[in-house]
């Protein structure tokens, strides 16, 4: 009865609206479209899959005590282990769509795909990518989350985690960034540098062109007076 009410809860809170938003309002995430449907589909395969091959490998643990014994992995996972399983299903899923995918997420699914969140971040690459699905799942089931004592242990290695992994990538683009700034200064300092100083050349340029264009127009005016000046003494002697 009280996973009844709370999936109920799950659907009236975050199910596309057919009113159109008021002027000013931020209107929920559109309908599920087929693609969207078909990555839930897939997100929860892969995470069913993954948690009987957990279970699969923890069996095969326990079994192997003393013993030679071995393991024949899953061929649905294709020589992935079982979070580069769920990572991949989810590297699927269009970016637009992913949002709304990770909404329609059961709340047993969406602890589950918390709990490989933590291992994904050893890939610089894939930072961002988890903080987008954490945000998006802590915004989605936070009270779930918050009265769920088995989710508290997730949320704290992710909190530890997820404040190191995005200093480091803000380290990182820092100094690539000043990285950048000190090369642009070295090239500026060079003679042959490309467009080096080009605002004060392209400057030079143009009063150039004008003190040739007045001097081109001072000499007309003196020929023109010369001219002038010649005719009129040639009509005084005649």
């Amino acid at each position: 009865m009280f996973e009844y009410d709370l999936d109920n809860a799950f659907e009236n809170r975050y199910s596309p609206k057919e009113e159109l938003p008021e002027d000013g309002v931020v209107a929920l995430v559109g309908k599920k479209t087929q693609e969207t449907l078909s990555a839930i589909d897939s997100i929860i395969d892969a995470l069913d899959i993954a948690a009987d091959e957990l279970k699969r490998i923890s069996e095969h643990a326990e079994k192997r005590k003393g013993k030679v014994v071995d393991f024949q992995p899953n061929i649905l996972m294709l020589g992935l282990s079982p979070s580069d399983f769920v990572l991949c299903a989810l590297s699927h899923v269009h970016a637009n769509d992913m949002e709304q995918t990770l909404l329609a997420l059961p709340f047993s699914d969406a602890l589950n795909l918390l709990s490989y969140l933590k291992d994904w971040t050893i890939n610089p690459d894939k930072v961002e990518l988890v903080c987008r699905i954490a945000i998006v799942l802590l915004q989605t089931h936070y009270n779930q989350l918050v009265t769920t004592p088995s989710a508290r242990p997730v949320l704290s290695v992710l909190r530890d985690i997820l404040y190191a992994r995005v200093k480091e990538c803000k380290d990182v683009l820092g100094f690539n960034l000043a990285a950048m700034d000190h090369l642009k200064q070295l090239m500026a300092l060079k003679s042959d540098a490309l467009f080096q100083d080009a605002k004060t050349k392209l400057l030079q340029i143009r009063s150039q062109h004008s003190k040739r264009i007045e001097a081109m127009t001072e000499s007309r005016e003196e020929k023109q007076r010369r001219k002038k000046k010649k005719k009129s003494t040639e009509h005084a002697w005649t």
